[in-house]
């Protein structure tokens, strides 16, 4: 094995590792915590809008392999700073939102079932944030 192909090896692995963790966290709290739901609906609402794309998948897809390199670096380099303040929810709906990110460009079966599972969570997140942004403009 190449250094390229172990390095792309533990790349994945580390992406199932997070990918797992957020999926087993959400299931089990995460999406049942309206505050970090919102909070990641949030994010994924304005990058949707920012990038014109129609919904998150499509965002996923269409993003550009610089584009991608430039949004995880901002997001781990927010998550540190975040993580350093104690705002440990905004770090974590960026967390969300970067290994959703990463998942997509993983070709493992896992990991694709995963990913379609985290994007689901998401597409509920952005419709919460929707919901309740909409009952605080009527008020």
């Amino acid at each position: 094995m190449s250094e390229q192909q172990i390095s792309q090896a533990q790349y994945e692995k580390n992406i199932r590792a997070i990918l797992f963790s957020v999926l087993k966290d959400l299931n089990e709290s995460g999406a049942k915590d309206s505050e970090a739901m919102w909070l990641i609906g949030s994010l994924a609402t304005k990058m949707i809008e920012d990038s014109k794309a129609k919904d998150w998948p499509e965002l996923k897809l269409a993003i550009s392999p610089k584009g991608f390199n430039l949004t995880i670096s901002e997001l781990q380099k927010q998550i540190v700073e975040l993580q350093a303040k104690g705002k440990k929810k905004p770090a974590y709906a960026m967390q969300a939102i970067a290994v959703s990110l990463a998942s997509e460009r993983i070709k493992d079966e896992d990991i694709i079932q995963g990913n379609e599972l985290l994007n689901q969570l998401i597409a509920n997140a952005i419709v919460y944030f929707n919901q309740v942004n909409n009952k605080s403009k009527l008020n």
